[in-house]
């Protein structure tokens, strides 16, 4: 008979599951051996399986007494008894004696051992980096995206950590110019980086991060218009930056999908057949293969490279890095919209990364509405997108017309 199993075990993620009213419940491998070493004895599933039981065992419990006010009243007097340590860590409320005074002595001695640690640390952000380079390698890239440039942005010791921080770490989450899930995912790598700071000792976990919510909606920023667009390229001379956006428009590229671009992934000139890059990693994304337009062809023959990576800098480098964090495209794309504004010719900008709403939006209201996400390269998922598993030359020849047609979106 096979071990009870109260879990589900995820093998490439070394952690447990529960769906459990439409919520999902996960513990990793690590944190069990961490709460109950004496049940774990290797970090895989029959090591950690008992363990895994005891921990949904007491989660389920405290859901048992969620509608309980007795239960309610508990959590009330516990919440307000953490927020008092919090204001006595910050010197904000002074007492003489403490009502608990073993409970109050181990929490000094954890804040000294802090203290300690921050003046012999590195920077936050090299925390971040040692964080993020722990992680597995497919999800580096997403991670350091949205953690490195929060903390560029609110430099800060460790010792400093607090929930005015945090407060303004979210402030700046909030004025950025992108959809709410984004904003709700870089929130959510945030706090799980201040979790990870926590477990370490080196921080007390601050009380307002917890209660901060983003909402996932839809975006917040619409795409340009078509006419918008027109105007963009009316006033982009015969260049290779005339290809990058070319290239964006033509396969629903981002400006690392240009720059991470192989001369071999250019198929006789007329076609590019190849992963997105912040996919490439995941097998259930596709190998789209877009055909070119003849304006694109032209651009990559004139100005793209043969060998190797078809853009480059002046010195070889690669146009984007992730650490250290570089986009020459984007640098240079900030330039010509501010010379465009200047000279009237436009009255409002966008990112680069619209290119890829607005491609989507054009085919979702059109006959080739099916390859609307297709053309973005996601992963295929879903009973709606079954057919796209095994794309048949009919198929091919479909989503060859949609991109033909979004061509005349754009070009008379």
């Amino acid at each position: 008979m096979a071990p009870k199993e109260l879990m589900s075990w995820i093998d490439k993620e070394s952690r447990w599951t529960k769906n459990y009213k439409g919520k999902i419940h996960a513990v990793t491998a690590y944190k069990l051996m961490k709460l109950y070493p004496d049940l774990c004895n290797l970090k895989t599933r029959a090591g950690t399986r008992e363990a895994a039981n005891k921990w949904w065992s007491e989660r389920e419990r405290e859901f048992g007494y969620a509608d309980d006010p007795a239960y309610q009243n508990y959590l009330d007097s516990r919440n307000q008894h953490l927020g008092y340590l919090d204001m006595i860590q910050s010197g904000e409320l002074k007492i003489p004696e403490p009502l608990d005074a073993t409970a109050f002595a181990k929490r000094k001695e954890r804040i000294e051992k802090i203290n300690q640690a921050s003046k012999q640390d590195t920077t936050l952000t090299d925390r971040a980096t040692k964080w993020i380079e722990s992680k597995p390698h497919k999800g580096q890239v997403v991670l350091r995206s949205q953690l490195i440039p929060a903390l560029d942005a609110n430099p800060v010791k460790l010792e400093a950590i607090d929930s005015i921080w945090v407060d303004d770490v979210a402030t700046w989450i909030r004025s950025k110019k992108i959809s709410l899930r984004s904003k709700a995912n870089i929130w959510s790598t945030v706090k799980q980086f201040l979790a990870y700071l926590d477990s370490l000792e080196l921080i007390v976990m601050p009380r307002r991060a917890k209660s901060i919510k983003f909402a996932k909606g839809e975006p917040t920023v619409d795409p340009p218009t078509v006419d918008w667009v027109r105007t963009v390229l009316e006033n982009l001379d015969d260049s290779k930056e005339r290809a990058w956006i070319l290239l964006m428009l033509n396969c629903c590229y981002t400006q690392s999908d240009v720059a991470e671009l192989l001369s071999d992934e250019i198929l006789d000139g007329k076609r590019i057949k190849r992963k997105r890059t912040k996919q490439a990693h995941t097998d259930s994304t596709p190998v789209v293969d877009y055909p070119l337009w003849h304006e694109t062809q032209e651009l990559l023959a004139k100005y793209g490279s043969k060998n190797g990576l078809v853009f480059t800098g002046p010195d070889g480098s690669k146009l984007v890095n992730q650490n250290p964090r570089k986009d020459s495209i984007a640098a240079w794309w900030d330039r010509f919209l501010e010379r465009l504004v200047k000279d009237e010719k436009i009255e409002k900008t966008y990112t680069l990364k619209q290119f890829r709403k607005l491609g989507r939006n054009l085919l979702e209201d059109s006959s080739h509405s099916k390859y609307a996400k297709y053309f973005q390269g996601h992963s295929i998922v879903g009973v709606d997108q079954h057919y796209l598993q095994k794309i048949t030359p009919k198929r091919q020849a479909e989503f060859d017309d949609a991109v033909g047609w979004l061509r005349g979106c754009f070009f008379s």
